[in-house]
């Protein structure tokens, strides 16, 4: 099988290896977040993927940390 990623994030330390800066929450949030809900305001089926061992920071990286989970949905017409 050939598997093809749209991105792939460094999350190891800064220029550990191979020169490339550690990716941030912000990093990922701004490539991937946007798009996808716009695709799902849209109406199509949207899935972000998160893969890697445990304790590795996938659930971090995706919602933060707990101070801040919002305590409500943003509007749709809030998301431009």
């Amino acid at each position: 099988h050939k598997f093809a990623f749209n991105h792939v994030f460094w999350s190891m330390r800064p220029y550990q290896q191979h020169g490339t800066a550690t990716a941030t929450q912000a990093d990922v949030y701004a490539q991937l977040g946007p798009p996808i809900v716009h695709h799902a305001l849209d109406g199509y089926n949207a899935c972000l993927f998160a893969y890697g061992q445990t304790g590795s920071g996938k659930t971090h990286s995706m919602i933060g940390p707990k101070s801040s989970v919002p305590t409500q949905a943003p509007s749709p017409s809030s998301l431009g």
